[in-house]
């Protein structure tokens, strides 16, 4: 016997071969409120029936859904088709409040305990931007999730061991896996972490790998933030936090203008920006502006060989004490560094405060 509401969504599915779409036609189905066996039957035991190509859209419009019947279907969904889904596109980036979060952490357990690739990658990406220590995960789910990662990190203890460190996807799954371990206090993982930290790494890994060391209090950390010190500055203080680091990062010698250095660059090599055609980058000077301290930086670029050294700025920073970028003025107009360098800096700041102002004010023009 047919399901009907089944057959709707299979129609929906089937019919939507582009995101826009897909969320459209999710929206505006009315799902029966009463969610039947039928359905869930329907979702679970006739799955080849929906085109494989058009089921990513389909979750993620099923995950944005705050309608039960619909994350019902894409818990189901999700569950019954990870292992054979083409790709998922980027559920990790869409914020999910407390109760739905608590809703799917079955089906996000789950996932992530049957794929070892980039659809487990996605899952542990969704788990750390709403949950990063486990803390709203029921004891058999926080369970699962901790034996997948265990698992995770001895295949990858043994591929890196064999192949080494430098591709990208093996790169961002341990990253990916050290992150969500961080809190576990879980003797077998640590065990596993130990022997990582004896395998040459790539440094993205090794940003994740100190995270682990310095919150379980394991050794090695002081060495390892040395060297990532002058790799990204930056990033390092962000993951681990300034709180009760103070010690490890003097040690380490990371400085407020090393941050300012890894922000800078980072800015610079976006795509949008410079990109791969950055040449070099040199600190120049820094300035205290109404109660911010700010780092000035001058570059070249193969792309504008023309304009020679150009301006950038970081910042700004308390100007007290070791802190990440706290308003958010990092930034480059890609003018020719002046030989006043500091009002060229204060003029980017003026002009990034008055764009926000206009935001804020609504009185911005539509190009």
């Amino acid at each position: 016997m047919k399901n009907k509401s089944f057959e709707e969504l299979k129609k929906i599915i089937n019919k939507n071969s582009t995101q826009a779409d897909m969320d459209k036609a999710i929206d505006e189905w009315k799902a029966d409120r009463s969610v039947s066996d039928g359905f869930i039957s329907a979702l679970t035991d006739r799955t080849e029936e929906l085109i494989p190509e058009n089921l990513p859209y389909a979750i993620e419009s099923l995950y944005k859904s705050d309608d039960l019947p619909k994350l019902l279907a894409f818990c189901v969904l999700f569950e019954h088709t990870c292992q054979d889904l083409p790709y998922v596109t980027s559920l990790e980036y869409i914020p999910l409040f407390e109760e739905k979060l608590k809703f799917i952490y079955h089906t996000l357990a789950e996932v992530f305990s049957l794929c070892y690739n980039g659809i487990g990658d996605c899952v542990a990406m969704i788990i750390l931007n709403n949950d990063p220590k486990l803390s709203l995960a029921k004891e058999e789910d926080k369970e699962k999730i901790l034996t997948a990662a265990e698992k995770r990190l001895s295949m990858l203890k043994e591929y890196i061991s064999k192949n080494g460190c430098g591709e990208d996807e093996v790169i961002g799954s341990l990253a990916v896996t050290l992150d969500l371990i961080s809190y576990a206090n879980n003797e077998a993982i640590l065990k596993e972490v130990k022997e990582i930290q004896s395998l040459p790494l790539d440094p993205e890994c090794e940003l994740f790998l100190l995270k682990v060391l310095s919150v379980n209090g394991l050794g090695g950390t002081e060495a390892l933030a040395a060297r990532l010190a002058d790799f990204d500055a930056s990033r390092m203080v962000r993951i681990l936090g300034t709180k009760g680091n103070e010690e490890l990062f003097r040690n380490a010698d990371v400085t407020q203008e090393k941050i300012a250095y890894s922000e800078m660059k980072s800015w610079l090599m976006y795509p949008t920006e410079c990109g791969d055609s950055l040449e070099k980058l040199e600190f120049v000077s820094s300035f205290i502006h109404e109660g911010y301290r700010y780092y000035i930086f001058k570059f070249t670029s193969s792309s504008f060989k023309e304009e020679g050294f150009m301006t950038g700025i970081a910042g700004g920073y308390d100007k007290d004490s070791l802190s990440e970028n706290l308003t958010g003025h990092t930034f480059s107009k890609f003018d020719p560094i002046s030989d006043d360098p500091e009002k060229q800096a204060i003029e980017i700041i003026d002009l990034i405060s008055g764009y926000w102002k206009k935001r804020a004010g609504g009185t911005e023009k539509e190009e």
